[in-house]
């Protein structure tokens, strides 16, 4: 069983404190949701897995877990997260995840996030500011531009 919400409460319903931001934007308060995998006899009961992964890793893992080979004959955005799940690798399964709905695009990677939004570029911390209350794109440019030319690569359609 998979278990995921659906990208952060509306403003007007919900609190996704400590996060900034909520449904329809990128900031961590739209994205951030609970992402919950139980598969008795399989999985460790309780076990939490700390590193980021994305709703598109669903596809490919559901198709591992039902015995079938996850498609090579074209790009697929998500990974299969059973050898994470399970301990078999560790670290984490994506260099980067990226997002874009409507005039956002955002991109993460590690622990920084890189967002565009009306015409702004921000970069955040998400440890040392998971609120993303501070923009530090003027102290690290050349993070900003190689988070964006991955963006831009990944947008035109050159990911894997």
């Amino acid at each position: 069983m998979i278990f995921l919400g659906d990208n952060g409460g509306t403003k007007e319903w919900a609190d996704n404190s400590p996060f900034r931001g909520h449904k329809n934007q990128l900031f961590e308060g739209g994205i951030r949701v609970p992402f919950f995998v139980r598969w008795p006899r399989r999985l460790e009961e309780n076990r939490v897995y700390e590193q980021p992964v994305i709703s598109l890793d669903v596809f490919s893992t559901a198709i591992v877990a039902a015995g079938g080979t996850v498609p090579s004959d074209r790009p697929i955005d998500g990974v299969d997260l059973l050898p994470f799940l399970t301990g078999r690798e560790s670290g984490s399964p994506h260099e980067n995840l990226y997002w874009k709905f409507a005039q956002w695009l955002a991109v993460r990677r590690g622990d920084y996030k890189r967002c565009q939004w009306r015409r702004r570029t921000l970069l955040f911390d998400l440890v040392a500011d998971p609120g993303e209350v501070t923009n530090i794109a003027a102290e690290r440019p050349e993070l900003v531009a190689d988070l964006e030319a991955s963006l831009r690569a990944w947008e035109s359609g050159f990911h894997k």
